[in-house]
């Protein structure tokens, strides 16, 4: 490990003991004196005076009035924008519907929160409650709480994301298009109770600073969204920036530094940006300013190649850390602070990087694991609902392809950047990227085969990155996804809509999640994860050959996850795309002994049927959809399985038991309809009784494929 790690992590260690030690002296002895943090001579000049006769209302009042002419200058334009209202019911208005639906059920006390929906808490909110497990987290120093002890805490995440607060921003939406009051009341009951039963230091709430750090955005959007509200006291305001205060600190002192892949050190460093802008007032404003903007402009250059490729090969990863890169670009630039220039190159490379996993339907393919959030959900988007990130991306760089990607105006251009937001945005012509329609993207990591950009393109991913982090990150090794005609047809199951729910997180432990080949019943890194291996390497993948020609594209992968077996074995794969028509898969499992095999195809269509030669269809209401046939020279067996619990999911299994070497073929025929008809295919062998070709008859084509080599010809 990292000396400088090391040393951290020590400190860290220190600063925990003594914060545990004082922690009762603390809550009983200090008098609260929130006036004596601020430095700057604009309000202090004006505090001196009421703070010499102890008038601490006239201090209070004092400061709201300086935030009032202050705030709006320093904080993004959007949310300080009251013409937003008419502008969003003219542009987008559906938006408003969607909103007050979420702010309504807020106020009632009920939270959709990890794939549950309408959870409730009590009233008043038990903020230390998992009401699942029916477990209270006990009141005791945060050093003391293990989050992970389901005894205890039964599910953290689920008391997590209850005091995030990020639906603290949907009610002061609310209040910003309704002016209706309850929501600022809700607003107001909520930070008073918050901070009373949450003392620094004590609770669940403070064990992990990424936690206090999405708190901490939250309530810097919610100040800003209910600044007119009547609630918004004086005295209320003076309480929120003194607790903001101190999760600034608790922050600062508890950073995440890590050698590894770093979300966490992200978020924290952006809190703590987003309060060294708005209240530079505070004594350690500076400070914090100054080194969220370093480790922000860190983790961009170290997380993120010159190329565009980010250390972890997750979509949901990249769309964090993209949205908290924009934040971090357009608060500077709001803010007067310099960011170099290869802050603004290296996140232009990423989004660049991510425009081909597009879908042609104007959603975003999600490969790798990740649980989907947003950093802050502004308008209500599933996982793979990308449109609003590229809107934002296309009015802050004037590109022309995010805008394109947007596929027109997003809210969340309004909310952040208000009316010079919108006309930036208009100003830019949407056009698709310029770049080949099939390519390797983000430098190895994925390859994506499409027949166009337009609405009804064919496209396929295939995913060659290497697993990062814990080893069962790569049991989606070598896993495809694809569109036909537009429409989703092989995707991932959702990692997040019912993360919550057991069935459905033992459904994702399970080695069918993903559309690969699997081994005596394994994927490749749960084999890895559970062999008492962990001292070797960890899997990998790696692209052995990448071309394209007039006939046929081709890309040739293998990995080495299943060297862990009793029996080891290599999976090769080879994805090839025919005349920008269909697919062809050649699984390859080389090595010897007797082995299980299921390759499994997780369907996204609503409906499908499989016939008595194992064709198989899948294809959504009323639209395209995807024929899908296995060839083997062992007997294949195939059934359609559906998912369990809240997941809406459907799997296609083909499965045999053979002796290795063993070779796979499969093709994907995209279908315009339900009603179209299978590809005639006549599959032909070697000498040896080994699958050698295909010929299909509409485009006519043969294919040949040996251990060397693959051919199209014209049948």
């Amino acid at each position: 490990m990292d000396p400088a790690v090391l040393f951290t992590r020590a400190r860290q260690a220190v600063f925990r003991w003594i914060d545990r030690r004082s922690a009762p002296w603390r809550r009983g002895a200090v008098v609260w004196r929130p006036f004596r943090e601020f430095t700057g001579e604009a309000v202090l000049t004006d505090l001196q005076g009421f703070l010499r006769i102890e008038d601490y209302w006239g201090a209070a009042a004092t400061l709201r009035r300086h935030y009032a002419d202050a705030l709006p200058e320093r904080f993004l334009p959007g949310a300080f924008d009251v013409a937003l209202p008419a502008r969003l019911d003219a542009r987008l208005p559906e938006e408003r519907p969607r909103l007050l639906a979420e702010a309504a059920a807020l106020c009632e006390g009920r939270f959709d929160l990890l794939g549950y929906q309408g959870l409730s808490f009590g009233d008043p909110v038990d903020w230390h409650l998992d009401p699942v497990a029916r477990r209270r987290v006990p009141l005791v120093h945060w050093s003391r709480i293990d989050p992970y002890d389901t005894a205890m805490c039964g599910d953290s995440r689920l008391i997590w994301q209850l005091n995030r607060h990020q639906w603290l921003i949907r009610l002061g939406q609310a209040y910003r298009l309704t002016g209706d009051a309850r929501y600022a009341e809700r607003f107001e009951e909520t930070i008073r109770d918050w901070i009373r039963v949450n003392p620094v230091g004590m609770g669940i709430n403070w064990v992990s600073s990424e936690e206090v750090a999405h708190r901490l955005l939250a309530w810097c959007w919610a100040l800003a969204l209910f600044w007119p509200a009547a609630i918004l006291t004086a005295d209320l305001l003076t309480l929120m920036v003194d607790e903001m205060r101190l999760h600034a600190a608790h922050i600062e002192r508890y950073l995440s530094y890590d050698p590894a892949p770093n979300w966490p050190l992200t978020v924290q460093g952006l809190a703590l940006f987003y309060v060294g802008c708005l209240f530079s007032e505070l004594r350690k404003a500076e400070r914090w300013r100054r080194k969220g903007a370093a480790i922000l402009t860190r983790q961009i250059v170290n997380e993120v190649s010159p190329d565009g490729r980010c250390r972890t090969l997750s979509t949901a990863h990249h769309r964090r850390f993209i949205e908290a890169a924009l934040h971090f670009l357009l608060l500077a630039e709001r803010n007067g602070e310099r960011v170099p220039s290869v802050v603004r190159e290296r996140v232009g490379a990423l989004l660049n990087a991510l425009l081909p996993l597009r879908r042609p339907d104007g959603l975003m393919m999600q490969i790798g694991e990740g649980d989907g959030e947003a950093l802050l959900p502004l308008v209500p988007r599933g996982r793979d609902d990308w449109r609003g990130l590229f809107a934002v991306a296309g009015a802050l760089f004037g590109n022309s392809h995010y805008a394109w990607a947007a596929g027109g105006f997003c809210g969340e251009v309004l909310w952040l950047l208000g009316e010079a937001g919108e006309q930036t945005f208009d100003r830019v012509t949407p056009r698709a990227p310029d770049e080949p329609l099939s390519r390797e993207a983000l430098r190895g990591g994925y390859v994506q085969m499409r027949s166009g950009w337009e609405r009804r393109a064919h496209q396929l991913v295939f995913d060659i990155g290497p697993s990062v982090g814990r080893p069962s990150a790569g049991r989606d090794l070598l896993s495809i996804q694809c569109a036909a005609y537009g429409e989703p047809v092989v995707l991932d199951p959702d990692l997040s809509g019912a993360a919550g729910h057991r069935e459905w997180q033992e459904f994702l432990e399970k080695t069918s999640a993903h559309s690969t080949l699997l081994v005596d019943g394994v994927a490749p890194g749960a084999a890895w994860g559970d062999g008492g291996t962990r001292r070797e390497a960890a899997p990998r993948a790696v692209l052995r050959q990448w071309s394209r020609n007039e006939r046929f594209e081709l890309a040739d992968a293998q990995h080495d996850g299943y060297r862990v077996l009793p029996q080891p074995v290599l999976h090769r794969r080879r994805v090839l795309f025919v005349k920008r028509a269909y697919w062809v898969l050649i699984d390859d499992v080389q090595g010897s002994g007797r082995h299980r095999f299921d390759l499994i195809f997780q369907l996204a269509g609503q409906h499908a049927r499989l016939d008595e030669g194992l064709w198989a269809k899948v294809w959504s209401a009323g639209g395209p959809g995807l024929a899908i046939k296995a060839f083997a020279r062992e007997t294949l067996r195939a059934e359609i399985r559906d998912g369990v619990g809240q997941a809406p999911s459907r799997t296609l299994v083909y499965s045999g038991l053979t002796d290795a070497p063993l070779r796979l073929v499969t093709l994907l025929f995209p279908l315009e309809d339900a009603e179209s008809p299978f590809p005639t295919v006549t599959p032909f062998h070697d000498e040896q009784g080994e699958l050698s070709g295909l010929t299909i008859d509409d485009p006519p084509a043969t294919i040949l494929y040996s251990d060397h080599s693959v051919t199209v010809e014209a049948a």
